[in-house]
């Protein structure tokens, strides 16, 4: 219905509920994308976060809430990842065993 949308979000809890969900939402963003760059566990963050967004679109993200609380713990435990140094540029030396760390920070939590 026009409540799901980011209108109905305008319409229902104002302009205070738009800016509620958008600055958090995009600085979540912005940190996840650059985070993305050095952690797998970041970008993966970034995907689910970018779903989020692109969801939040057509649907309520209020009531599906218990659909996606996973994504939601993901994204809070890729936020939470430090930013290494890159381990994958050209002209780096062999990589380090940080790097090595680094590859299994996937499943890492």
């Amino acid at each position: 219905g026009s409540h799901h949308s980011w209108y109905g979000l305008l319409y229902v809890k104002g302009i205070v509920g738009v800016i509620a969900l958008a600055i958090p939402m995009g600085c979540s963003l912005l940190a996840l994308w650059w985070k993305a760059q050095f952690s797998r566990r970041a970008g993966i963050g970034f995907s689910l976060l970018l779903i989020l967004l692109l969801y939040s679109f057509f649907e309520n993200l209020e009531i599906l809430a218990y659909l996606y609380w996973p994504a939601l713990l993901w994204i809070g435990a890729a936020l939470n990842v430090s930013n290494p140094k890159p381990c994958s540029s050209p002209h780096s030396v062999p990589r380090s065993a940080h790097c090595k760390t680094q590859a299994s920070d996937a499943f890492a939590m």
